[in-house]
């Protein structure tokens, strides 16, 4: 009698193996994902955003002392209403806006990575020191 209910066991235990596997593989789901590429003296900051309700939680990034770039993806769930970029030069008493670019989709983004928009040359402060950026919109895993 052991041996026959063993026996059902392991023909079973497969089978739930593979339906678990397949029920868990339907689990990933992509979300959208836009990474900018800010490069000021030499050095590049990889500036990642995310889908978001509201363009005013976002904080701004620091560019080398000398810029700040803010990237916003705003929309909901899966659908981008718009897609802006701001570039500031850090002054006192506070920091100068300097570039703005609005993009409105519509949007479908992929698993391979889709060029958003030119790549940018920026100038600004009292000896134009130059920061240049562009950016690309895929979708990622979660």
């Amino acid at each position: 009698m052991l041996r026959f209910i063993l026996s059902i066991f392991l023909s079973i235990s497969p089978c739930w193996a593979i339906a678990q596997a397949s029920t868990n593989s339907k689990a990933a789901v992509a979300a959208p994902l836009l990474q900018c590429f800010v490069s000021y003296a030499d050095q590049t900051t990889v500036v990642k955003t995310r889908l978001q309700q509201s363009p005013y939680a976002i904080e701004p990034v620091d560019i080398g002392g000398r810029f700040t770039f803010k990237a916003a993806m705003v929309g909901d769930k899966d659908k981008i209403n718009y897609i802006a970029l701001y570039t500031y030069f850090q002054a006192s008493p506070k920091d100068l806006p300097i570039h703005e670019a609005i993009y409105r989709g519509p949007f479908k983004p992929t698993h391979k990575a889709q060029t958003l928009g030119p790549e940018n040359h920026l100038y600004a402060g009292e000896v134009e020191r130059e920061l240049k950026y562009n950016c690309e919109l895929k979708l990622e895993a979660q």
